[in-house]
């Protein structure tokens, strides 16, 4: 009996957290996708220091991904104000949270921190390693700040030489940066240069090809573009007449997800224009499905769906199709992947189903 109570106390102890514990806890609950455990967790910590930034940083975060975004620009703005010149990414969150001029101020600091830090490191002989990374966010910051000048500030004095300089900057931060590229690529098709805008698109999609970008990926432990982005930059290669190239992003990406109706109408647009039109009809078919699983339908894809495949049908009839180059051994058992395919759609929740 006497042996148990130290033991006793000592388990007491033990669940007694730290404000260090509790943001532990909350940093790993946001890794493992627990947000309400999180949010929770920093409730806590805010509760033992009531000006614990971090705390607030990590509830802002986890709070966004509950989709409460005005909650967490709130707590986001309460911790730059308490602590201005510490964690940028806090300053480039916030940013992302507001528009026009008030989220342009918020990354214009969050990009001084990152260049100090970057003075700093530099002075020191940090890490390389780290010193890309830290390069890459720099990029990032003057690409997003580009954007603001392209769509809110668009009607501001200057927003186009803004625009070019900002993303002049970014590619000078950090040349491999595909988004960078996806930009200039963006600006040079608003300007009507095209033929700048292909070499763009070919830097950018050099980025993030599967050879390459995995290989750097790995190297930088650096994701790479975000779906969104490569979704934009495949559809400004079909605007440019780039299909070939499209066509392989958007394989990319239904490989990666194939729940969004409007990769397939891209690809089997692609497959049209490249002539392979028993592809393009296999696509719009499994559009198609996608589509009578929605409870909301647009008439518009609708239409331009049947369009597509009365076309396809068409010059499938009259013309003939190119016939595809020759595959690869391993890719040559197309049968057994289009079943892996069809094997693992159905799997998906109808309510899953989205135009984006």
């Amino acid at each position: 009996g006497k042996d148990s109570r130290p033991t006793n106390n000592k388990k007491k102890q033990k669940h007694k957290l730290t404000l260090a514990d509790l943001l532990e806890e909350a940093e790993f609950t946001i890794i493992q996708g627990n947000f309400e455990s999180a949010v929770e967790k920093c409730e806590q910590a805010l509760k033992l220091d009531q000006n614990c930034t971090p705390a607030m940083d990590f509830m802002a975060q986890a709070l966004t991904e509950l989709g409460e975004n005005e909650r967490a620009l709130q707590i986001l703005l309460k911790s730059c104000k308490l602590a201005p010149k510490e964690n940028a990414t806090k300053w480039m969150f916030a940013a992302q949270l507001q528009t026009g001029k008030e989220a342009l101020r918020h990354y214009q600091q969050g990009l001084t921190i990152m260049l100090d830090q970057k003075k700093m490191m530099s002075e020191f002989g940090d890490d390389d390693e780290e010193l890309v990374g830290l390069d890459r966010d720099i990029s990032a910051a003057y690409v997003s700040m580009a954007e603001l000048y392209v769509t809110d500030l668009c009607e501001e004095e200057q927003a186009e030489a803004e625009t070019e300089r900002l993303l002049k900057c970014a590619i000078e931060a950090c040349d491999s940066n595909p988004e960078a590229w996806a930009s200039f690529a963006n600006l040079r098709m608003i300007q009507a240069r095209d033929d700048e805008a292909v070499q763009c698109l070919d830097k950018c999609t050099q980025l993030f090809s599967p050879s390459e970008g995995e290989m750097m990926d790995e190297e930088s432990g650096d994701n790479g573009p975000s779906y969104e982005v490569r979704v934009n930059v495949g559809k400004m290669c079909v605007e440019l007449g780039k299909y070939e190239q499209a066509a392989d992003i958007f394989d990319d990406l239904l490989d990666e997800d194939d729940r969004f109706v409007e990769i397939y109408h891209l690809f089997a647009v692609c497959m049209y224009h490249l002539r392979r039109y028993s592809i393009a009809i296999d696509q719009i078919a499994v559009a198609q499905k996608l589509i009578s699983k929605m409870d909301e339908k647009d008439d518009k894809v609708i239409a331009a769906l049947a369009e597509l495949l009365h076309n396809c049908q068409t010059k499938l009839a009259t013309e003939g199709e190119v016939q595809e180059e020759e595959e690869d051994p391993e890719d040559a058992s197309s049968d057994e992947s289009d079943d892996e395919m069809e094997n693992s759609r159905p799997k998906k929740k109808d309510e899953d189903v989205d135009m984006q």
